[in-house]
């Protein structure tokens, strides 16, 4: 039997070594209001956490994997490292500053054709597109292990973020399917907060079915209103 599940990862929230919070952003509050909004919506998916935090416990997660981070690494980095402690057979990877509004188990449909689901961010100009990998949908498969290798590799090698390697990576040998942003990793918020609205259409009748929202600060009230009232 196929197992499915949400992961999501926090590294470089606290040093254990000195107990210093080496971020002065509480992702933990994030993942939290995110991991609340799939109980709610998804009440028999599986939530585990990845966390390097040794001490950390909460009953919300069905399971949470503590590993150790590099803190000469930027936890991005860490981020595509981590991936490959996921406990499913198929992942649906989420960051931490996203709400689930409603079913996502279509997600995982992907997979049935793909090894890897990424959303592609649309401009006018095709050499500019990029990929987000604020939700990733991948399976465990061999193939798909050693591409997240080399994605990893690549981004070290280059010391960039995540996303532009994850654009420049060899894709050769994996079946990488296009995630549909509007409905699984829905910016619309975001982007219309920081008026860039050529990089996606946000239009009203695209983020009213948007099933997965990606956004900073949602766990905030002045954004809640906004997602209760599915409007800018």
């Amino acid at each position: 039997m196929i197992t499915r599940g949400i992961i999501y990862i926090i590294i470089n929230n606290v040093n254990p070594d000195t107990d210093y919070r080496v971020s002065t952003y509480n992702y933990i509050e994030e993942v939290i209001f995110s991991a609340t909004s799939v109980r709610k919506t998804n009440k028999y998916l599986p939530i585990t956490l990845i966390i390097d935090d040794p001490t950390y416990k909460n009953d919300l997660f069905d399971s949470i994997i503590h590993v150790k981070h590099d803190y000469n690494t930027p936890p991005r980095h860490s981020k595509i490292k981590f991936l490959l402690e996921s406990p499913y057979d198929q992942t649906a990877f989420l960051d931490n500053d996203t709400q689930v509004m409603s079913d996502i188990s279509g997600i995982f449909n992907y997979l049935d054709e793909g090894n890897i689901s990424v959303g592609l961010i649309k401009k006018k100009d095709p050499k500019k597109e990029w990929y987000n990998t604020g939700v990733i949908v991948f399976d465990n498969k061999e193939v798909t292990k050693t591409f997240i290798k080399k994605w990893l590799k690549m981004c070290n090698n280059k010391g960039g973020e995540e996303e532009s390697s994850f654009n420049f990576v060899s894709k050769k040998g994996i079946k990488l399917i296009e995630l549909d942003l509007d409905i699984y990793n829905n910016m619309g918020l975001r982007l219309n907060k920081l008026h860039t609205p050529e990089m996606i259409d946000v239009t009203q009748s695209k983020y009213d079915k948007a099933k997965i929202l990606h956004a900073h600060c949602l766990g905030e009230q002045w954004m809640q209103e906004k997602v209760n009232r599915r409007k800018w």
